[in-house]
């Protein structure tokens, strides 16, 4: 009797539920497969495969299910990028891909909690919690008593986790990602030139990587090497102008060459890109001062005084967390 490969692959699908519910992940994951094989657009058989090789604790497995998804269901992509996201970066240290996974699902789903903390958690291990504050600020906004809080309120902030960066380096060696927190762990503990080794050696694995060459750019500032900061950005491939990071360190290097007019263009582009960031404003304020325009300073202390304002109405008190428990 010939049966159409539709109804076959529902079949064998209808079977790999079964399967599952009766705690068979094995053969509940042999089904689920054979079911794509027969229906390559049956989203819902890739994605139960790709869990149930999870309940078997093969991530890798997992992943190549997932990769298998010819679905154009936004929420089975959706599912497939957040599961992505969740397994590469917490069990196979692959945090590149991690972050991939982490913003395609942002981009089908922009106010998605799980990804964004996916997301921010992310890159606060790997020491880029600046990147990580438009996250933050959309999980603070679900959850005022988030633990994240205290990384918007420490721009340097970063998620202690030297065991996954250290997996990570070994499991993708190719990858620029884990060096910049390992980079970060060192500078922390006063080891400016291992952290300024990790960072050239992120650089050279991919020139174009933004966050590396702004780590490396503020680690030639930390140790006020500024001939090689200058360096650093006459070479730099390619110019992240909508990176406060990059104007803040431009306005560095203006400061240090006596070009306090430069200086100011720099840090009020920062302060234009990232409103939450104090650091421009400090500058701004300062420098606006020295240069005898004492009211437009005025106008940017005061834009200060309400983002201090912002930060400390949102940071909940021990008491508060206390009672919200």
């Amino acid at each position: 009797v010939w049966r159409s490969p539709s109804r076959s692959a529902r079949g064998s699908l209808q079977q790999a539920r079964q399967a599952r519910q009766a705690g068979d992940y094995a053969r509940a994951e042999q089904l689920a497969a054979a079911a794509v094989q027969r229906n390559p657009a049956l989203g819902e058989a890739v994605l139960l495969a790709a869990r149930c090789a999870a309940l078997q604790k093969d991530y890798d497995r997992a992943v190549l299910h997932l990769d298998a998804l010819k679905s154009d269901d936004p929420e089975e992509l959706l599912q497939a990028s957040l599961l992505n996201g969740e397994w590469s970066f917490r069990e196979l240290a692959r945090l590149s891909e991690a972050e991939r996974a982490f913003r395609k699902a942002l981009r089908l789903d922009p106010h998605n909690l799980a990804a964004h903390r996916g997301l921010a958690e992310l890159l606060a291990t790997c020491a880029r919690s600046r990147e990580a504050i438009p996250s933050i600020l959309q999980i603070i906004r679900r959850d005022p008593n988030t633990d994240l809080l205290i990384l918007l309120l420490r721009e340097e902030g970063a998620i202690a986790n030297r065991e996954l960066l250290n997996k990570a380096r070994r499991n993708a060696p190719d990858d620029p990602a884990p060096l910049i927190g390992m980079a970060w762990h060192a500078a922390s503990e006063g080891d400016h030139e291992r952290a300024l080794e990790m960072l050239q050696t992120a650089v050279s694995l991919d020139p174009e990587h933004e966050a590396a060459q702004l780590a490396l750019g503020r680690e030639w500032l930390a140790l006020s090497r500024y001939d090689q900061l200058l360096n650093w950005y006459r070479d730099l491939p390619v110019k992240p102008v909508e990176r406060a990071e990059f104007w803040i360190l431009r306005g560095e290097l203006a400061e240090n060459f006596k070009q306090p007019q430069a200086a100011i263009r720099c840090y009020w582009e920062a302060s234009r890109i990232s409103p939450e960031l104090d650091r421009p404003f400090l500058r701004l304020i300062a420098l606006l001062k020295s240069e005898g325009r004492t009211e437009t300073a005025q106008r940017f202390a005061s834009r200060l005084q309400e983002l201090l304002r912002c930060l400390l109405y949102t940071s909940p008190s021990p008491r508060d967390r206390t009672r919200s428990r």
